[in-house]
């Protein structure tokens, strides 16, 4: 085997290791409103630290890459179950993260700071209001090849 070859192949191993990897892209990935488009699934737990209230929820949102948001939502708050909707406006960062201002058909407001993660496949959420602990995440419900044909 030449010197070439024999480069090229521990060259290869390394990769496949993880040892090095080849620069795939010349400068920094950055995100953008446009980073956060299409429908996702999300889900939050938290509680309010005044009173001890523990509440879950789940749901999904449309994002329209533009900074706005709607979606709907099931909550259990205490073991109460409702549902409800809601609309947002976000802004993201160069660096993937963002924050996001949603209003709820019930006239409460908060607000999520969040990171894009995935290639906008998914998104880490948590809730900055005073007196609140909630994380969550979002899931993208569908690649651009999972589409319906229109």
């Amino acid at each position: 085997m030449s010197n070439h070859n024999i480069a090229r192949v521990v060259l290869l191993l390394a990769v496949s290791a993880g040892i090095c990897t080849p620069a795939l892209h010349a400068h920094p990935l950055q995100c953008s409103s446009e980073s956060l488009t299409g429908a996702y699934g999300f889900q939050l737990t938290g509680s309010f630290i005044p009173g001890g209230i523990s509440f879950a929820a789940t749901g999904r949102f449309v994002s329209d890459g533009h900074g706005a948001v709607t979606g709907s939502i099931v909550e259990s708050v205490n073991g109460g179950i409702s549902t409800g909707s809601f609309t947002a406006t976000y802004t993201v960062a160069d660096d993937c993260t963002g924050v996001a201002v949603l209003k709820f058909d019930r006239g409460l407001q908060t607000t999520i700071s969040f990171t894009i993660v995935s290639s906008g496949r998914e998104v880490l959420l948590i809730d900055t209001d005073p007196g609140t602990v909630e994380i969550g995440s979002a899931k993208k419900q569908f690649d651009e090849l999972d589409k319906p044909d229109k």
